[in-house]
């Protein structure tokens, strides 16, 4: 694979929930995702760090895809394999096969904060300039999370979320999500420092991690209880199914970001959503498209 010459947040030694050992990802229990699986964001950018480590040099994320073939377990070794080219190719395995494909494209080049990277997809630019303006908005009324709690209280599940990207518990993000007046949502990220390098840029990990949750929050926001009946008594949950993210612009070091999320179309079982990352003034750092897919809740998740 090449001598490693990259570190960050998911791969340094520093880290003491490092997840990334050269040519093995297990992810610690606090990745978690959905009960006792591994966050989909963190392992979507947890791709980049093989990839990045093999070609050597200085370089910046440009895009990542991943797409989640099975539950990606915990605490558990999971071998990578790599096919490098102009768009480099990612294959993570265990015994029981295939766990995560995707795809990876990087920036050459040692980048400064708020260094511009790439344009947005075409496609998207349109629902982008609708979306630009919830970047400053004042955030209103109960969190998304909280709601979704009083619902579930008034039902025999209760439980606490403790996903690492979406719950407001200390050992998560700190990243609380609300609804808009429209169908969108805005999501308050406030980044903690060990989310930043030595040269003050907010880790590409970190980035698909936040991008990944309101993906889904977005489809289950469209449910007057939040979906919370639909995992109680329909028995079916939102869980990301592929999750790419553009990398558009290096963020700098900052207090606070916000992810807009926006419903693309929905279609049965499918969801396709897009997150956009912005800072306050409304700077456009990132870009994540998802395909969520509605699943029968697993026996050990009820």
């Amino acid at each position: 694979m090449g001598t490693p010459s990259h570190s960050c947040f998911l791969c340094s030694s520093d880290n003491p929930d490092v997840a990334v050992f050269g040519d093995v990802i297990r992810y610690p229990d606090r990745y978690v995702g959905p009960p006792q699986r591994a966050h989909g964001g963190i392992a979507v950018g947890s791709l980049l760090c093989p990839v990045r480590a093999a070609e050597g040099g200085e370089n910046w994320a440009h895009f990542v895809s991943g797409r989640l073939r099975r539950p990606i377990p915990l605490n558990k070794d999971l071998g990578v394999e790599l096919v490098l080219g102009e768009l480099h190719e990612v294959s993570v395995a265990d015994e029981d096969g295939l766990a995560m494909t995707g795809t990876v494209r990087l920036q050459a080049g040692d980048f400064a904060p708020e260094t511009f990277i790439q344009e947005a997809p075409e496609e998207l630019r349109g629902h982008l300039e609708e979306m630009a303006p919830l970047a400053n908005a004042p955030l209103a009324g109960p969190s998304l999370i909280s709601q979704s709690s009083a619902y579930q209280d008034k039902t025999s599940r209760g439980g606490i979320n403790g996903c690492y990207g979406c719950s407001e518990q200390s050992h998560a993000l700190r990243h609380k999500m609300y609804r808009t007046a429209g169908s969108d949502i805005v999501s308050q990220f406030l980044p903690e420092p060990v989310h930043f390098d030595d040269q003050g840029r907010l880790d590409t990990g970190i980035i698909a991690a936040v991008t990944d949750c309101p993906n889904l929050w977005v489809l289950m926001a469209q449910h007057a209880d939040l979906g919370a009946a639909l995992q109680a008594e329909e028995g079916r949950i939102w869980i990301t199914g592929t999750h790419s993210v553009h990398y558009l612009r290096v963020p700098g070091r900052q207090k606070e970001f916000r992810v807009v999320t926006r419903i693309l179309s929905q279609e049965g079982r499918k969801g396709l959503t897009t997150a956009a990352l912005f800072d306050l003034d409304g700077t456009l750092y990132a870009v994540a498209e998802a395909v969520s897919i509605l699943i029968d809740v697993p026996p050990e998740m009820m």
